[in-house]
């Protein structure tokens, strides 16, 4: 194709610019209007009828030309031509006004001057002159008719001549030549217009022949193209099929993809070659999709492509080091190169099980979780009561009486069961909680004492704190026996040889990417700002089979194994609002990491409410429980001090015994999970009869989350289930006296 430019001679003129042409016609207006005024003191100087008025009307005109001048010279152009149309309106109009319409120049002056301004200032500015000037001249009529003007009348000279002031003259004179300016610019204008518009068409004229004949030069090329495509026609119908080959493996997408003709592999994408461990697609082509999968799972692939054209199926996989994982296929037959063929895609489900089987294990540990926490709260109260009574019958007999021994020893072996039903909870996570701001690095640092002692001389004991740590809001007892079971377990686990133990804290920012990691153990954490505390040691490490099970109730690798260990710790963790989770390999130590929630440290503030001690008389307990034995083992504790009783086995009972005895009851034992009513609602309803009403929750549930359920209303005391003979009459004497 050919470049073309026009011809130096057929270059067009510059075309001069709308401010080039004011310029050009204020320069000629202003020395049309020097040159009047020259002519008008000439004449009257030759008359000899100059004037001092003619003197100030030549200066003044003078030193209009003169700024005129400097702003043509400063590029003013805009200024200038307002200026000079505001001063030649003014300059006629007042002419009129003080000689009247009948002299020279009259009124049709205006039409010079709006010819001026239309090429001056154009458009609204000429408008709006045209306006103006054509109510002056009708204002101009009205006078003269009414005889208001001329303001002056015109001089009488000896000679009758048409001039009889300077003014006259210089304005008239000023009007012819302005008129021939105009005139000619415009004249001028025209022809330069007509001779550029010659010469648009004359390259007009050219630049078309130059396109007529690129277009031909076009038309040769595009005719070349075709007979070149014409050529590759055979391969573009090659990479045709191969394109709609490797469509068809994109439609079918899954992680890995193959073209297998009788079971060979023909073609395959690069992830189906690292999804079996292979470096190259080379690596895999050639080969038999049999060795990809176990023996049986290859079989029915082969039994399902002869049966069917699309199959989709779960399978093992087999990579190249004979590991084995869990894959979906899906393979349908499609024609390649003429041959029958199976295009299949393969999708590593390795996640997607392990989410299943997390799920699955999630809902069993909530079942495991819903029965533990119903055995314990049943267990509670049997353990109130024979707690109690034996408590009752020791403190019946003489302090050297035989039995004394034998009471003692089933107070403890109450003691013990007490102390799995708190296992059973903490494994919930729904443990009896002293919930306080800690500062995990001071906690481990005021105890590295008694770690370290726990710990014998062939273990190395090390630290790794971030400072500074945000506080968390937990149980300070529970957090050092999470710490001091684990730093026992990886004792046993180095056993005699060297090793080292090391606790390690920090801030942790969990993301929604890292959820899947924490969620086994503890499906409702979320996203957010945690502190990490981490147990690590180099023992020996645990195989997985053993880490998969190791947080299940009483699963134990020890020949003594008989409590809920890991399993109490995770439901500690859980009942802090925090998840767990354990990392190992044979030969390779252990790492166990905690999050909790991480707080800053908040002030406690005892809100202390002021109540008016309870009249003498009212020194009766009521006693609400749905539990009898518990009711009777409360009320026999009592009655060792002579403290009287009432009794309701329900909320709404007891409501309505405070209600009948208020005047009597000033303590009220409560129980939180009762039928019907629940505790909750009966403290509301008996707060709601008397908020000054002392009440005294009992539950083997936490405290934590009751009191926050309870709205900011706090009670008055609580009692952990199971009690002791001696806390129940502690807390009675305390709030009757």
């Amino acid at each position: 194709m050919n470049n073309f430019q026009p011809a130096a001679d057929e270059q067009s003129i510059a075309t001069p610019t709308a401010n080039e042409m004011r310029r050009m016609l204020l320069r000629r207006m202003l020395r049309t209007m020097a040159v009047s005024l020259l002519l008008a003191n000439l004449l009257f100087l030759l008359r000899g009828d100059s004037s001092i008025n003619d003197l100030l009307i030549t200066i003044v005109y003078a030193l209009f030309i003169l700024v005129g001048e400097w702003f043509l010279r400063t590029n003013n152009i805009k200024w200038l031509a307002h200026g000079f149309t505001a001063v030649f309106w003014l300059s006629i109009t007042i002419f009129l006004l003080l000689y009247g319409s009948n002299q020279i120049p009259s009124p049709g002056a205006y039409a010079i001057f709006i010819l001026i301004t239309l090429l001056l200032l154009r458009g609204r500015v000429t408008v709006i002159y045209s306006l103006i000037s054509l109510i002056t001249i009708v204002l101009l009529i009205m006078a003269t008719l009414k005889g208001q003007i001329p303001l002056l009348a015109m001089p009488l000279t000896e000679t009758n001549t048409l001039m009889k002031e300077m003014s006259q003259a210089f304005l008239t004179f000023t009007l012819l030549g302005a008129s021939y300016v105009s005139l000619r610019l415009t004249l001028e204008t025209l022809r330069f217009n007509e001779h550029a518009l010659q010469q648009i068409r004359q390259t007009l004229g050219k630049r078309t022949e130059e396109l007529t004949e690129t277009n031909e030069q076009l038309r040769r090329e595009v005719s070349e193209r075709e007979q070149a495509e014409a050529s590759l026609k055979q391969q573009r119908a090659f990479l045709r099929e191969k394109e709609e080959n490797f469509r068809a493996l994109v439609e079918a997408s899954f992680d890995g993809i193959v073209i297998t003709v009788d079971h060979i592999i023909q073609e395959a994408n690069f992830s189906f070659a690292m999804m079996f461990g292979f470096s190259a697609i080379d690596d895999v082509l050639g080969k038999s999709i049999r060795q990809f999968f176990k023996l049986e799972d290859s079989t029915s692939l082969e039994k399902n492509m002869k049966q069917n054209q699309k199959i989709v199926l779960e399978a093992t996989g087999v990579r190249q080091d004979n590991s084995t994982f869990p894959v979906e296929l899906v393979s349908q037959t499609i024609d390649f190169q003429g041959q029958a063929a199976h295009i299949s895609g393969i999708q590593d489900i390795t996640i997607r099980k392990q989410a299943e089987e997390a799920e699955q294990n999630a809902q069993r540990l909530e079942s495991l979780s819903l029965m533990a926490g119903g055995l314990a709260h049943d267990f509670n109260n049997l353990l109130v009561a024979m707690m109690s009574q034996i408590a009752i019958a020791k403190a019946k007999i003489e302090p050297n009486h035989l039995s004394q021994n034998n009471l003692d020893k089933a107070i403890q072996a109450t003691e013990t069961a007490a102390l799995l039903t708190r296992q059973l909870l903490a494994y919930t996570g729904q443990g009896h909680f002293e919930i306080t701001t800690v500062h995990l690095n001071q906690l481990i640092t005021q105890n590295l004492h008694l770690f370290e002692d726990a710990l014998p001389a062939n273990i190395t004991f090390h630290t790794k704190l971030h400072n500074p740590l945000p506080n968390i809001q937990a149980d300070s007892v529970q957090i050092q026996q999470i710490i001091m079971n684990l730093l026992l377990n990886a004792a046993e686990a180095l056993g005699t040889n060297q090793g080292i133990i090391t606790i390690k804290t920090m801030p942790h920012q969990l993301t929604d990417a890292q959820l899947p990691a924490w969620r086994p153990h503890n499906d409702s954490i979320a996203a957010g700002e945690y502190v990490l505390l981490e147990v690590s040691d180099t023992g020996k490490g645990i195989d997985e089979a053993t880490l998969s099970r190791m947080f299940d109730p009483f699963f134990s690798t020890k020949g003594t194994g008989r409590g809920l260990g890991l399993a109490a710790v995770m439901g500690i963790v859980r009942g802090h609002q925090g998840s767990v989770r354990a990392t190992s390999a044979v030969g390779k130590g252990t790492t166990f990491q905690f999050l909790f929630p991480s707080e800053e440290a908040i002030a406690d503030e005892a809100v202390a409410t002021a109540v008016s001690p309870p009249p003498a008389q009212q020194n009766s307990v009521l006693i609400i429980d749905d539990e009898r034995q518990v009711r009777e083992a409360i009320g026999d504790i009592l009655d060792l001090e002579e403290i009287p009783t009432l009794a309701a086995a329900s909320g709404a009972a007891g409501i309505d015994q405070y209600t009948a005895h208020r005047d009597e009851i000033g303590l009220i034992i409560l129980d939180l999970s009762m039928p019907g009513m629940s505790g909750i609602e009966a403290f509301e309803a008996l707060r709601q009869i008397d908020p000054n009403v002392k009440i005294i929750l009992s539950s083997g549930y936490t405290e934590a989350e009751i009191l926050e359920k309870m709205a900011g209303t706090r009670p008055t005391g609580f009692l952990q289930k199971p009690y002791r003979l001696e806390t129940v009459l502690q807390v009675a004497k305390q709030h009757l006296s």
